[in-house]
């Protein structure tokens, strides 16, 4: 049976400046294996408040399976972000980041997935105490390596607009 513990520590003294730190251990399902693996990850985060309408937040998460690896499947692995969010108006606030995650996998003997670089801007517009009108644009920038041949990159885009509406 799958399971985690997570321990976390942060500073709230300071209102401008908030470290956070988490050490999650336990056991995962690993999906692409159809197994539980021991699993420890480590996360850490730092968010600093510019101003009242302006704030940075950086984070990494290191993960690792007691797997060993195998020829398609990568064991260690880190995912990092990096955000900020502007309160235009009270009520319209525009979000963007960029994410990076270097999880190396073989696909198949010709080429294997180096990980990604994503990026994403949101719009968040609240029209009510529950209610928000959502757009953004997201894309995601795959590198695959493939030693007979050049080593490619696959660019994946897409829009999008939701409605909430709630009582």
């Amino acid at each position: 049976h799958p399971y985690s513990v997570t321990m976390g520590f942060n500073c709230i003294n300071n209102t401008r400046f908030t470290p956070f730190a988490s050490v999650t251990a336990g056991k995962a399902i690993i999906y692409p294996l159809s197994e539980i693996s021991p699993l420890l990850s480590l996360s850490g985060s730092v968010t600093m408040n510019i101003n009242e309408k302006l704030w940075l937040n950086y984070e990494l998460t290191y993960v690792r399976y007691s797997h060993s690896q195998l020829a398609y499947w990568d064991p260690e692995y880190n995912l990092m972000n990096l955000k900020n969010y502007v309160a235009i108006l009270k009520n319209l606030t525009l979000s963007q980041g960029l994410s990076l995650t270097n999880y190396n996998v073989s696909i198949d003997i010709d080429r294997e997935y180096l990980g990604n670089l994503g990026y994403y801007l949101n719009l968040d517009w609240q029209i009510g105490i529950n209610s928000h009108i959502y757009a953004g644009y997201k894309s995601q920038y795959s590198y695959y390596s493939i030693p007979a041949h050049n080593d490619y990159e696959i660019d994946a885009s897409n829009f999008y607009l939701k409605i909430q509406l709630g009582l």
